[in-house]
Formats: C-alpha cells, sequence, structure tokens
C-alpha cells in the first residue's frame, strides 16, 4: 500500500506539474516512481465514474512503522478535474504498443526451461525493449534451445530478431529469427 500511495501522490503532482508547463517531463520523471499507464487509467476511470470535481485519497498508516511523507499533503492526495487531461494522455503515452515487429533483442539468459522429453523450450533473456531493460520471454526450436544452453553456462549473451509483445505484465518475442550467440558471425565466434 505504500508504494501505491506514494505512486498516486507522484502521479498526481506530475499532472499538476504537466498541466502548468504543458510539458510531459514531469509523467517520464515519475515513472521511476512506479507511476504507469495502469495506475493513470485507474484515476482516470475514477474520476470518469464519479463525475466529482475532485477526489481525496486519504492513507492511514501502521502504526508499527513511521509513516511516510505523500508530497507536502500529509496523509492526503487530492486530485482535481483540471489534472484529469494530463493523467489520461499520459496514460496513453505510457501504454505500450501492440507490438514491435522485427525487433532485435541482445543479452544474457536468467532463465531456461524445457519439459522433459519436449523439443523446445523456453528462455528469458534480460534485454532492452525501447530502451528499458525487460524480462523477455523467448520459445526456441530444439536446436536453438541446445545453443541457448550452451551460452547459458558460459555466461554469454544472445541476439535474436522477432515480434516483441507485452503480454499482462510479461514480454514474449514471437517469430524468432536469427538466434545467435552475441559477437558471432555466419555461426562462429
Amino acid at each position: 500500500m505504500r508504494t501505491v500511495a506514494r505512486s498516486l501522490a507522484l502521479a498526481v503532482q506530475a499532472a499538476e506539474q504537466s498541466t502548468i508547463s504543458g510539458d510531459f517531463a514531469p509523467f517520464q520523471e515519475a515513472v521511476a516512481g512506479g507511476v504507469s499507464a495502469n495506475l493513470c487509467e485507474a484515476v482516470a476511470r475514477l474520476q470518469q465514474m464519479s463525475e466529482a470535481t475532485e477526489i481525496a485519497v486519504n492513507v492511514s498508516w501502521a502504526l508499527n512503522r513511521p509513516a511516510p511523507p505523500l508530497r507536502d499533503a500529509g496523509n492526503q492526495v487530492v486530485i482535481t478535474r483540471d489534472v484529469m487531461p494530463a493523467i489520461q494522455e499520459a496514460a496513453r503515452i505510457f501504454r505500450p504498443r501492440e507490438a514491435l515487429d522485427a525487433y532485435l533483442i541482445e543479452g544474457p539468459f536468467v532463465r531456461l526451461e524445457r519439459a522433459e522429453g519436449a523439443a523446445d523450450g523456453k528462455v528469458t533473456i534480460i534485454a532492452a525493449v525501447e530502451d528499458v531493460q525487460r524480462n523477455v520471454v523467448v520459445t526456441l526450436p530444439a536446436a536453438e534451445y541446445d545453443i541457448a544452453t550452451l551460452a547459458h553456462r558460459e555466461f554469454r549473451h544472445v541476439r535474436v530478431v522477432g515480434t516483441v509483445t507485452r503480454q499482462g505484465r510479461a514480454y514474449h518475442l514471437g517469430n524468432p529469427t536469427g538466434f545467435a550467440l552475441a559477437g558471432a558471425v555466419d555461426g562462429g565466434d
């Protein structure tokens, strides 16, 4: 709850700054604090459903832990109707595209998984997706999975091209092609 309350306060503060300045930069800075498309969409829907001119969120903290300050407002976050367009626009911008076609991912493995007796296997690669490090799940045929196993044992990076999609909180790479050890040319080192 503490993280959600802080993220909400950051989103409202960013919306206020964006509304005043006409600049989206405050929202981009707030992403590190947990502001996301989901949070912005939830706040916008709450306002739309209630049609209120302002929404106040009061937070009570556990007595056995110190209360973190929420902005300068103590334990209350007030969301006014005039910041809603900025919050709605942030949700639209933050919402990732449906798919990134012919997208190159490159990085190390954090997980390999293949059911006993199965030919194909799933691997998870840490890679930059639109300049943010993500865990990307890729299903590989047997021969490429064997290369992935070797690369994992040797702490090698790999590269692969495909269609990156977001499914819930996970990223997947479909239609993988060109799977190879990073730095390898024509299959050699």
